[in-house]
């Protein structure tokens, strides 16, 4: 007798996932926030990276993304604002952004994205995790 393949999905073992809010705070009114959380310091702010992304609407100078993952671990999250709607974060001709960005855990960058581990935090959260939108 044949044996019917399992169903798509997690693995029995590794449960439902877990859902992981960050509030991204000090954001210009309009257009959405995009945002990704990683997991692997490699693959940290780099396309197609992340595990998990997000789009939300900006309101009241504040927007809430959700992501799912899998399992539990260390994960930092980016973010952008897109302000003018085209789906991508503006840039000068120096490569310095020109619409807002933010870093799970408040970190700042100068003149890259700051190290994986200065935004990871654990999952599941044991605190509120934020993010503040620097322009």
């Amino acid at each position: 007798m044949a044996q019917v393949p399992a169903p798509p999905g997690p693995a029995p073992d590794q449960g439902p996932p877990y859902l992981v809010s960050i509030l991204v705070k000090g954001l210009h009114i309009g257009g959405r926030v995009f945002g990704g959380i990683y997991r692997d310091a490699e693959l940290w702010t780099e396309e197609g990276g992340a595990v998990s992304t997000c789009s939300v609407r900006v309101r009241a100078h504040q927007a809430i993304c959700t992501f799912s993952v899998l399992r539990p671990g260390r994960y930092a999250a980016a973010f952008f604002h897109d302000w003018d709607g085209d789906g991508v974060i503006d840039k000068n001709f120096l490569g310095i952004p020109t619409e807002g960005y933010a870093f799970s855990r408040d970190v700042s960058a100068v003149f890259s994205a700051p190290a994986f581990g200065r935004a990871a935090f654990d999952v599941p959260l044991r605190s509120v995790v934020s993010a503040t939108m620097r322009y």
